[in-house]
């Protein structure tokens, strides 16, 4: 994750050294970049200066996926104000004071993360955090942070309040999901797992929430006025492509394959390839644009890849170019820690495409 620590004077400036230093331990096995900024007038070594933080908050908004003040509230707040679009895809916000008594998560709490860093980060400085999102307030569940904990794309966004008002004012929310998930049932929530007549709730609620793959679901309309659509982001693309291939290309290519095969695209959640396609502006900007991560591979990683005979189709072209006699199949595989291939290599003017699917795990 690239986080930012912006400070405005000397001693949010040690603050803020602090708070980079201790971010290691933020979800260890993650890796973070760790960027610090302070104005000009208190530049010291190994930060970042700015003469005005009117000239740079935009493109530290645009890249950061967690961003903390030390300082003023108001001063974050006008800061940010000018970008925020969604809680969709806007990056965590917080503050802390200068002297590093109070976090406070002020955008993105949930989907963001933010007010699961906060505590982490009050935690570790030692500062109490103020945390003011109705749900966590309360002790009730929020669907959108189950979302991004179980790695599930929200398809109405717009359902998240309607769950999360129903829920406050005390009434059920039912769950329907193509997997099985584990873990208590928050309270609140009635699991609808089985077939209509199995475990019925006797009456139509009004508001639910669906997990799953399919476009349409009967139980869905049995059970539920309205439904909080969940999309389960379960697979990883791997491409190869010729040289110069522009990111609207492949992304139509990747489109075209996923609609023969009635794939909704919101389940791709990475893009892999050889590493000697790693400065291959077309994927580059194809995973920009779906907002994914891009990794890539050496051919070594990709040929030690374990499968018996026919695991993988194989061209002795790709493999006098790359290194490794596939680049899609084995780059998904790999990608999606040896999952289940789902779509077999696709070519197309260039390009070679295949989507394996990862194993689903999901916790209340």
């Amino acid at each position: 994750m690239r986080i930012a620590v912006i400070a405005f004077s000397g001693k949010g400036g040690a603050l803020a050294k602090q708070i980079a230093s201790l971010l290691p331990r933020w979800r260890m096995g993650e890796m973070h970049q760790v960027r610090i900024l302070v104005p000009e007038t208190h530049k010291t070594e190994a930060v970042e200066a700015f003469d005005s933080l009117d000239c740079v908050m935009e493109e530290i908004f645009r890249s950061s996926g967690m961003i903390v003040f030390v300082g003023a509230c108001g001063i974050a707040v006008r800061a940010i104000a000018p970008y925020i679009r969604s809680k969709l895809t806007d990056p965590g916000v917080l503050v802390t004071d200068e002297c590093g008594d109070y976090v406070i998560p002020i955008l993105s709490g949930h989907i963001g993360g933010a007010n699961e860093f906060g505590r982490w980060l009050a935690d570790a400085i030692g500062a109490e955090p103020v945390i003011t999102t109705a749900t966590d307030r309360n002790g009730v569940f929020a669907v959108d942070t189950f979302a991004v904990k179980n790695h599930l794309h929200i398809e109405n966004p717009s359902m998240i309040k309607e769950v999360s008002s129903g829920l406050l004012n005390g009434q059920k929310v039912g769950v329907i999901s193509e997997f099985p998930i584990q873990g208590h049932l928050p309270r609140g929530l009635i699991l609808i797992s089985d077939r209509p007549g199995n475990g019925g709730i006797g009456q139509q609620l009004q508001t639910g929430i669906r997990i799953g793959t399919q476009s349409e679901d009967v139980l869905q309309n049995l059970y539920f006025e309205r439904a909080c659509v969940l999309t389960p982001v379960d697979l990883v693309a791997g491409m190869g492509c010729r040289r110069g291939k522009s990111a609207v290309e492949l992304e139509f290519f990747l489109k075209e394959i996923l609609k023969k095969h009635h794939i909704n695209i919101h389940r791709i959640g990475k893009l892999c390839s050889v590493d000697k396609k790693a400065d291959e502006q077309g994927l580059i900007g194809l995973a920009d644009r779906l907002g994914i991560p891009f990794e890539t591979y050496s051919a070594a990683e990709l040929n030690a890849i374990p499968g018996e005979d026919g695991a993988f189709s194989n061209s002795d072209f790709v493999r006098e170019q790359t290194g490794t006699d596939n680049v899609c199949e084995r780059s998904a595989c790999l990608g999606s820690g040896h999952g289940r291939k789902l779509i077999a290599k696709q070519t197309m003017d260039g390009m070679t495409l295949a989507v394996y699917q990862r194993e689903m795990q999901l916790m209340f």
